[in-house]
Order: structure tokens, then sequence, then C-alpha cells
């Protein structure tokens, strides 16, 4: 039996065959690919996210003073180098206390220095007239040596002869040698005293050295109050980098505490990025790795960068990048608090990341990042 034809089918019969079928799984998967890159690219939380580095610089004063000449306004452009501010740190009154206060001081010390001299003019009178006693007392003991000298060659010639006996010729070498050692001892003293008195004496006050010492007290009040004028010159603050003034925290004439920021200038160019892997530490970054830096802007820029940097432990989050993460966190009801108004802290593992050429992020923008291990 012959098979019959085929009947044909018209084309829009397969058409309405793909359109119920077919099409409608390929539709399924492709919403589901592009929500899978939805979530992963700008809904889902990043496991590493970082910011790029701000560097900013407080221009400070080391002491109380009044702005003076402020050069700038808020967002200027500033190169390093340029006059920002003058510090006026003179105040007249306060030199004339501090000058005051020194005079009294070096006073107090003149005073102290003239009772030192007059003492030691009266140790210096003393010591001369120990001197004068012991030499009175030298020729004294000398004049007994000679006559005990002689009693002693008398006797012993007396003794020689028969005419005196052995105790007087004893007792007269026990006297020589007496005064013989009395004599040395007070030579040894007298000139030992001598050479004290010759030491002491160009410290005897004088009329020339209290004139000294008034010169010297003139002298050190006039370099102090230089001293005081050369510190209180008025402080030129400079721009240590370039950038732009981010901060102004006093107007021209208002009074400046000591180390309190005048000015913020932040610099307008990155070189970093300060990055950080989220715990779970599901990945761990090595100095090396390629970095894949997707901007979170409505117009996403991608880029990549290098490990630069890992460090050695977990560190607290950022505050700007915890409010960042704020809308992954449903329990958090204000920026970095819980609802019963706890502070929230996230440890990391911080790293840098460096920034491609010619991608146009700037100091402080947070970016998402994707670790692509080296082989």
């Amino acid at each position: 039996m012959k098979r019959l034809p085929k009947i044909p089918s018209p084309p829009l019969h397969y058409w309405n065959f793909f359109r119920q079928n077919i099409l409608p799984i390929i539709g399924f998967l492709l919403a589901l690919y592009a929500a899978i890159m939805l979530w992963r690219q700008h809904i889902g939380p990043a496991n590493v996210i970082g910011e790029v580095e701000m560097v900013r610089a407080n221009l400070t004063t080391t002491v109380d003073g009044t702005v003076k000449d402020l050069n700038v306004d808020l967002l200027q452009r500033v190169y390093k180098g340029q006059p920002i501010c003058t510090i006026e740190i003179f105040d007249p009154d306060l030199t004339k206390a501090s000058l005051a206060a020194i005079a009294a001081d070096l006073e107090t010390l003149r005073v102290r220095m003239i009772t030192d001299q007059r003492r030691n003019n009266t140790d210096y009178e003393q010591l001369r007239l120990d001197l004068m006693t012991r030499k009175v007392e030298l020729e004294t003991e000398r004049v007994n040596l000679e006559y005990a000298k002689t009693e002693y060659e008398r006797t012993y010639r007396l003794f020689k002869e028969g005419s005196d006996t052995e105790f007087q010729l004893n007792y007269w070498r026990g006297q020589r040698d007496m005064y013989q050692a009395m004599v040395n001892e007070l030579e040894k003293l007298v000139s030992d005293l001598g050479e004290t008195v010759e030491r002491i004496k160009p410290l005897v006050s004088s009329s020339e050295i209290e004139g000294s010492i008034n010169k010297l007290i003139s002298d050190t009040i006039t370099a102090k109050q230089i001293e005081i004028e050369q510190l209180n010159k008025p402080t030129v603050l400079k721009a240590p980098i370039d950038g732009f003034v981010s901060a102004i925290y006093f107007k021209s004439g208002e009074k400046v505490p000591a180390r309190t920021p005048v000015v913020t200038i932040s610099a307008t160019n990155a070189t970093r990025i300060l990055a950080y892997v989220r715990q779970p530490l599901n990945v761990k970054p090595e100095v090396g790795d390629t970095v894949e830096i997707r901007t979170k802007s409505q117009d996403r820029m991608i880029g990549f960068g290098t490990v630069i940097e890992v460090g050695a432990q977990l560190e607290p989050i950022t505050a700007s990048l915890t409010a960042s993460l704020m809308a992954y966190m449903p329990n958090i009801t204000t920026v970095g608090r819980t609802p019963d108004g706890q502070s929230i802290t996230e440890y990391a593992l911080p790293f840098f990341v460096s920034i491609p050429d010619k991608m146009p992020i700037i100091p402080g923008e947070v970016v998402v990042l994707n670790l692509i291990k080296k082989n």
C-alpha cells in the first residue's frame, strides 16, 4: 500500500509552534541571566569593596594666634608652597608680662649671686686670717725647732764630756724631732692655704664683678626680648600639597587655639584604592593579584588594577564605606547605628589596589572590586 504524501504545513503554523513552545523557554533563560548579572553588578552586596584613598592635609599653628590675610576660598585650587593664610601671634600685653616675669627671675638670680659673692668675700677673709695665723704658728715652731736643735747639740757635747746624762740627751732629741714634724706639717698647711686663697681671689666680689653681673642680667633680658619678638612674628601657613581647599574652620580676625586646624587641603588626584575583603574571607588577596574595579555610577566603568599591599590583620571598615553598605542591612535605621542605638563596627581585611591609568575616579569614591587571582 502506497504511503500518502505528507500534507505541507504553512510557515505560520511553524511560527506559532516556536512562539508557544520554544520562545518562552529562551525568554525565561535570558531573563534569568539578566537578573543574575543585574544582581551581581548593581544590587547584590559586594564581598570586596573599597574607596579611592583621600589625601588630606590640615594646616595648623603650634601656638595661639589670630588669623590674618586668609587668601583662599572653599573649593579653590591651590598648589604646593602657595601661601594660604597668616597667623599673627604677637600680643604686646603677653610680651610685656613675659618680659616682666623674666626680669623678676633674673633679679632674683642677681640677688642670689650677690649674696653668694658676699659669702665668698667672708670665706676669703676667713681663709686669709687662717693663713696668717698658720704663718705665725709656723714661725713660732721654727724658733722652737732652732732652740731644740741648739739644746740638743749642747747636751750632746756635755754628754760626750760626761757632764750631762743620757736622759737629757734623749729629751732634747725628742723635742727636736717633734718641732721638726710640726714645722713640716705647718709648711704644708700654709702652702695649701696659700694656693686656695690665690685660687678664690678672682672670685671675690668687687665693684667690677657686680657691674659684670648687672651687665649680664641686662644682656640676658635684651636677648630674651629679641627671642620673644622673633617667636611672635607672624607665621605664614603654606599649602603642603597640590589640591583644593576642602574645609575652612576659621575666618580672618578669629582667634585660633594652638594645634587646631585652620584649613584642610585635599588632593585632587588619587594613586591607590583602600579596599577591604569582608567576612567570611572566601578569598585572600596577595601582592600582584589583578583586581577588576567597577564604579557604582549609572554608566558603570570597569578597569583593572593590581594589589600593591595587603594588611596583616582585620581592621575596622571606614565610616564612608560602612555608610555605603547600609542598603544591605535591613536592621539598620540610622547610618552606623542599630535600632537600640549601638554603633556598628565591621572588621575586614584591608589591602591597597593601584588605580589604572585614564580611569576617571575621584578621591573618596566608593568602588566595587573583584579579585582575579594570579596564576
